[in-house]
């Protein structure tokens, strides 16, 4: 999962799951993904410090 802002696209927050369907809500300050029984992610919105760092480090080291 990818959370990008919206004014200029930057990515902001990354996540792993290994699911096939996601189940996603949004709510007031975090956004909730469910892995089919297997527990659950929650992402803080907006994203927190070390959230907003895996994001960057994400992209430097993408080849």
């Amino acid at each position: 999962m990818a959370l990008k802002q919206a004014e200029l696209g930057a990515l902001i927050a990354r996540q792993t799951f290994r699911t096939p369907v996601p189940e996603i809500m949004w709510g007031d300050g975090y956004l909730l993904f469910q892995r089919s029984g297997d527990g659950e992610d929650l992402v803080n919105l907006p994203p927190s410090y070390y959230e907003r760092i895996n994001a960057t480090y994400w992209q430097l080291t993408t080849w």
